[in-house]
């Protein structure tokens, strides 16, 4: 089980009864002793789903809890919401591209998005982007490559994005917060791994495929392996 000081700081201010995480290990950052109520030893050689990890590690801490999937939903509103920003792009195939990721090393090159962007729209496919708020540089520099925009989705709830990656018909995404909102929701598609495996941080469903770099760095994905990839969903 990992463990994020993010994660540690807004589970203290929950308020929450109980707060079960990530031990910080040999980080020497101490404050988890009073921010968790129970703290689970990292275990970095196993390589299973991360849940996995963390359910294992409850289970040997006495807790009785089952395996099931993360499953985030949406409301009418945000679906309608989602609706009205697609409808544009109507009749698809719609592809849903996410170009950037809070941590840079988590990023596939730009030129390569523009690449595979330029080969889906020349199959017929409509795509839009995902734009986070670290995500702009990034977008502005497919957007250049490509030589005009697309139509991108910024400055909403997550669960809007998470109503319109699910209503479109593929997603491509790198290895972010993105990708496991696309997990949660339902939503099909390809999602890229570098330096972090895709046996622990993949979306746990048969919706996605994990394409994990053979030189450990994003650069190592070429456009015409994810173009198969996402050829595999018709």
């Amino acid at each position: 089980m990992s463990f994020s000081s993010s994660s540690a700081l807004v589970a203290a201010l929950s308020g929450a009864r109980w707060i079960v995480g990530g031990d910080s290990g040999d980080l020497g950052w101490r404050f988890v002793d009073w921010v968790y109520s129970l703290s689970l030893p990292r275990e970095p050689g196993e390589l299973e789903p991360a849940p996995e990890q963390a359910l294992r590690q409850l289970r040997k801490g006495g807790f009785d809890v089952p395996s099931f999937p993360v499953v985030v939903n949406t409301s009418d509103g945000d679906d309608a919401i989602a609706t009205e920003f697609l409808a544009p792009l109507k009749p698809g195939p719609i592809v849903a591209i996410h170009p950037g990721a809070g941590k840079a090393r988590n990023v596939w090159p730009a030129e390569n998005f523009a690449r595979v962007i330029s080969a889906m729209e020349a199959q017929g496919k409509k795509v839009w982007i995902v734009e986070g708020p670290a995500d702009g540089p990034v977008v502005e520099r497919v957007f250049e490559l490509l030589g005009s925009e697309r139509p991108r989705l910024a400055n909403v709830d997550l669960c809007v994005v998470g109503a319109a990656l699910r209503a479109s018909d593929l997603v491509l995404v790198n290895d972010t917060s993105v990708m496991h909102l696309a997990g949660a929701v339902g939503a099909r598609g390809v999602a890229m791994f570098g330096t972090t495996p895709s046996e622990i941080w993949a979306p746990r469903t048969e919706r996605f495929v994990a394409i994990q770099s053979k030189t450990g760095q994003m650069d190592g994905i070429s456009p015409e392996e994810v173009l198969d990839s996402l050829a595999t969903f018709g």
